[in-house]
C-alpha cells in the first residue's frame, strides 16, 4: 500500500499503518503514539506526526477535528463521522452524501467533509 502511493516503506510507517488500518477508535496523535510506542522504541512524535501528515498528503489517512483534538481516520471507504457529546464516541457514518460543492463564495472546494454531533445510540438508550 505504501509503495503504491510512492512512499518509501520503513518499520515505523508500517506499524503506524498497520495500527490505523485495524484501528476503529480514530486515534489521537498521543494514542497513537503510546499504543505504537511499545514495540518501537525508536519513534518520536515528530516522527510520527510527519508521517501521519505524509499519509495524510498521499489519501491514506484522513485527519479531522473533534473539537477537542486531531484524530486520525484509515480512509478504507468514504465514509463520514458522528461525534456523541456525552462520551465522546467517535462512529464511521456510510450512505451519508455528501453536498457536491465546487466552488462557494470565489473559493475553489477540493473536499467536503461532514461531521455530525449528537447523542449516540448508546448514551441514548442509558438516559431512559
Amino acid at each position: 500500500m505504501l509503495l503504491e502511493k510512492n512512499i518509501k516503506p520503513s518499520v515505523q510507517r508500517l506499524s503506524i499503518l498497520e495500527y490505523l488500518a485495524t484501528s476503529k477508535s480514530h486515534p489521537t496523535l498521543d494514542e497513537i503514539y503510546e499504543h505504537i510506542s511499545v514495540g518501537l522504541k525508536v519513534l518520536s512524535l515528530t516522527t510520527l506526526y510527519s508521517t501521519l501528515l505524509l499519509f495524510e498528503k498521499k489519501g491514506l489517512v484522513k485527519c479531522f477535528y473533534d473539537g477537542k483534538e486531531k484524530r486520525f481516520d484509515f480512509i478504507s471507504t468514504p465514509h463520514s463521522h458522528f461525534i456523541c457529546e456525552v462520551c465522546g464516541g467517535v462512529y464511521d457514518i456510510t450512505g451519508l452524501e455528501k453536498p457536491d460543492i465546487k466552488e462557494i463564495e470565489g473559493h475553489i472546494v477540493k473536499d467536503v467533509d461532514v461531521l455530525l454531533r449528537g447523542v449516540c445510540s448508546k448514551c441514548r438508550r442509558e438516559k431512559k
